[in-house]
This record gives structure tokens, sequence and C-alpha cells, in this order.
């Protein structure tokens, strides 16, 4: 099974994000500005003011994956229906297979083993079926107009017409983030899932099981993959090649080699060397880094400037980091390291278009679920309701 095929599927090893799968926030930062509450085991939808979108009727889906996408909400199914944010089934065609929309398209497969196309939100084919399902061949979703797609084992770019803009010649490949995407150019050899648009979801180079890059699934060890940056024309965009890769935020990419993490510019120098065993990307113009000596957030110089513990702290969102643990709750903190929101939460997520879903009372009662609200960076209530 190939990268595309695993993406989702490789263990994640939570670094500081504990309450990552106790507390429902969404999957991708692409996600739409809508919130899920839970009452008496059904799913609703709030707004970021607090008013109901969708009543709670909805089946209970994972903590991390029942999200609106470009207006869309899946309903678990991955055959579809679909429910809008005016609460109307859509796309219940009976396709054997839908994957999530992205940028208005939607991978669909019509009957078993067939092939592979991409729909659009009426659900006719935008690019017709001609891609082939596994294990010939693997799809996804698209980001920035292109689609990675593997055909016989090689991986390419597809635009929005469907054509081959960067030919299937990759042993694997992620999606394009900021112009970029990080490529394997041959294979087997073992990778890890090192990062995701979610910064609280990361893998764990030192325990993550390990899958080859054109091959099988494996625990065996093997030689590590070597990745480099390509642009939207398939061109090596830096000329170095590393051992892992992270997509480029706010101008600076984290890096692997020799071991070690660094953090390399747009113009392929480093601006911090590799001397840590564990990173985040940056965001608020600090990275969440740790090694023997140090751990905590650092500026774009390297200097520490928020000592915390790795795996107790959560990269920063809007300016805010929740810290803490569930056997300890959580605070958050601003970019100065103080706390900026008064109050400790049993659980708390990142904050995601100015609101953070919050858990503030223990279980209680025969359902054991407990109080949940979304508060805003004041600290405000903005929703609050009993699970």
């Amino acid at each position: 099974m190939r990268l595309l095929a695993l993406f989702a599927l490789i263990a994640t090893v939570i670094y500081g994000c504990t309450s990552a799968r106790l507390i429902w926030m969404p999957a991708t930062n692409s996600a739409d500005p809508l919130y899920r509450i839970v009452k008496d085991g059904r799913a609703g939808f709030i707004d970021a003011a607090g008013h109901v979108v969708i009543p709670p009727t909805l089946p209970v889906i994972d903590e991390g994956g029942q999200a609106f996408e470009d207006g869309l909400l899946s309903l678990g199914m991955a055959e579809g229906p679909f429910l809008t944010t005016n609460g109307q089934r859509v796309l219940d065609n009976h396709f054997y297979r839908i994957w999530s929309f992205s940028e208005g398209l939607a991978a669909a497969m019509e009957t078993p083993g067939s092939m592979w196309g991409y729909i659009d939100r009426t659900g006719k084919f935008a690019i017709p079926p001609k891609f082939p399902s596994y294990p010939k061949g693997v799809v996804s979703s698209f980001s920035e107009g292109l689609a990675a797609v593997e055909v016989e084992g090689k991986l390419g770019y597809i635009d929005r017409t469907g054509a081959f803009v960067i030919v299937p010649q990759f042993a694997a490949g992620t999606p394009f983030e900021n112009g970029l995407a990080r490529v394997v150019v041959s294979g087997p050899c073992v990778y890890w899932k090192y990062d995701s648009i979610d910064p609280c979801i990361a893998g764990s180079p030192a325990t993550a099981p390990t899958t080859q890059a054109g091959g099988a699934r494996t625990t065996n060890p093997g030689p590590t993959c070597q990745w480099i940056f390509i642009d939207k024309t398939g061109r090596k965009a830096i000329s170095s090649q590393f051992e892992g890769a992270m997509a480029f935020h706010e101008g600076l990419a984290a890096v692997r080699s020799g071991g070690q993490w660094g953090f390399l510019n747009l113009q392929g120098s480093y601006e911090i060397y590799p001397a840590f065993l564990s990173v985040h990307s940056f965001s608020d113009d600090l990275a969440l880094v740790a090694n023997a000596q140090i751990s905590g957030f650092i500026d774009k110089s390297g200097a520490l400037k928020i000592p915390v513990d790795f795996h107790k702290a959560e990269p920063f969102s809007e300016g805010l980091s929740a810290i803490g643990s569930p056997t300890e709750g959580y605070i958050y903190i601003d970019t100065t390291g103080k706390q900026a929101i008064p109050g400790r939460y049993l659980l708390a997520s990142r904050f995601f278009h100015g609101l953070a879903h919050v858990k503030l009372a223990p279980d209680t009662g025969p359902d054991r679920h407990g109080t949940y609200a979304y508060i805003n960076k004041s600290g405000k209530r903005v929703y609050q309701y009993k699970r």
C-alpha cells in the first residue's frame, strides 16, 4: 500500500495534544467555521456567534472528523449523502465511494473496482472516471488546484481538467501547500507521517510505525526516504534532500537531517540548524521544539522564548496555546508565555476562527459526558451545553 492510501492511517503519536481525540475540533484548517455540539447522543452545529445552524439530530462520528468542508458535511458514509449548511441532504446518488470535498471537487467511484473520477457539488463528474483504484492506483483531494494521483506505483499531480501537469514519477508525495509539495523521488524506503494541517496530529519519528514509499507496510527497518521540495511545474524547488520534511509555514519549513530537525528558508538555507529531536512547524512566529537541553517555544532566531514541557503544549493558533494535560487541566497562554484566559479547563482545543472548545465540568450522571462550551479569546462562553 502506498503513501496516499495510508496518509490518514499511519499511527499518530500525539505530542502535546493529549486532548486532541477527547474533545471535538476540526481535523483541518480548511474546514468551515461551524462547530459541533452533542446533545442526547446526537450531533448538531453552531456558528461563531453561538447560533444553532444544524439542530442536534445527526449521528455522532469521531471527535476529529465530523466537520463541514466546502459547505458540505459527510454523514459518515463513504458513498454519501452529504448535508448542506442549511440542512439539506444532497448527493445521495448511491456512489460506491465519495471522498471529502475540497476546492469544489471530490474523488468518486461508481461501482466496486471501477475507475476514480471527480464529481462536483451536483454529483456530476467534472473529471470523468479514468484513474485506477487500489492496488493499481490511488487518488487524493485537490489542494491549491492540484491533486496527487498514483498510477502503477508512480505518483504525479493532475489539474482540474484531469490532465497530469506533473507526470507520474515519484514514489510518494504530499498535497501542495504554499506552492510547494514534498515528494520521494525513488523507493522503496521507510517514511513517517511527520505533520498534517492540524498541528495536534503529528507522527513521532521515534515510535511511529513505518511504511515503505512505493511498497508495502512494514515493521522492518529499511533505508530512510529522502524528501525533496517541488514546485507546481514538478521542478526541484530546493536543491537539498532530507530525511523528513514538513510544509513551509511563515516562511520556514522543518526538515530532518542527520537524525535532527532544523528550519529551512525558502531559498534553501538553514535559518536554524538541525539540533532538535522533536519539532512542530512555526505558527505565530513561534515553534515548539525539544532536545536534551531545551523544551519549549523558540523564535525564528532559534532563541528559547517560552520554556514548557514539549509533551504538554500545543502549537500556537490565533495567538494562543493550550498547555497542560488531562490530569492537570489546561490553561491558555499568549505569545509572551503569560496566561491569557482566566481559569483552567479539563480539556481544551486549539482556537479555530476565534473559538476554542473546552470541557468545563467533570463527568456526572449516567451519560458521564460532562459540560462543554465554546469560548472566545477573552474566555467568554459563546455557547455552553451538557453532553
